[in-house]
């Protein structure tokens, strides 16, 4: 799912372009409306996503531009805590060339930026993407991104977003240390989920003739019981020379 303001108008026709079609891309764009209102918008679709599913935030420039960033950066920050359920990627806000680089506009961008990257240190569910800067991604008027840039952010969203998802689809073997294998997706032991290794088999009757000292347990025995002979308590007189 992407969210986000005019700068994100056409993102998700690219964001689908870099991606397999196992993956499907929705987006939900206002131009012209501050953080408040997109997050606002799609609460209820927001609220049926899961870890399989990633959300693509880019705004924030209208806050910016309204002189109103501590508000802009408040709303974020409640929105990463009411939706923990799934990732989020947080798109920064890029600098607006059609103003100088000194403008007081580029500067508030520069300290939202980098307020937002202190606020969401703490979420781990959150990833922060930063904009290219370029000039030569950016449209004439300096203020919108060309195709050109927006397939630059598309790629690198497509291509963290891959990773995420194949990395909680890997599935990790548990052995015992004498060799049965154990899946990590059941819960229960049973005889179609244990497998004997072949490299572990041995002779159990030369096994069961041997005493292995520190040998560890299977699964099916019972505790071990210490042969060792219990000194009878006896009192400090008769423990220790007076």
């Amino acid at each position: 799912m992407i969210l986000g303001d005019s700068y994100a108008r056409g993102l998700s026709s690219n964001v689908k372009n870099n991606l397999d079609d196992n993956y499907s891309v929705c987006g939900f764009v206002k131009p012209g409306v501050n953080v408040a209102t997109q997050i606002c918008s799609v609460t209820v679709d927001i609220n049926l996503l899961t870890k399989n599913d990633l959300i693509v935030f880019w705004g924030g420039l209208n806050d910016v531009s309204k002189n109103n960033s501590q508000e802009g950066l408040k709303h974020l920050v409640n929105f990463e805590q009411s939706y923990n359920h799934t990732d989020i990627f947080l798109i920064c806000v890029p600098p607006r060339h059609d103003r100088p680089e000194w403008s007081c506009v580029n500067n508030e961008i520069k300290a939202f930026n980098r307020k937002l990257l202190k606020l969401m240190k703490p979420y781990k569910h959150v990833l922060i993407v930063t904009a290219d800067t370029d000039r030569k991604l950016f449209t004439r008027h300096g203020l919108h991104m060309n195709n050109l840039g927006k397939e630059k952010i598309a790629s690198k969203v497509s291509t963290i977003a891959k990773n995420i998802l194949q990395k909680q689809n890997v599935k990790i073997g548990l052995c015992w240390k004498n060799g049965y294998d154990i899946s990590a997706k059941s819960d229960n032991l049973t005889e179609e989920n244990i497998s004997l290794q072949e490299d572990s088999k041995t002779d159990q009757t030369a096994l069961e003739d041997m005493e292995v000292p520190n040998a560890t347990p299977s699964p099916d025995e019972g505790p071990r019981i210490s042969k060792r002979k219990k000194k009878p308590p006896t009192t400090k007189s008769e423990d220790f020379l007076w």
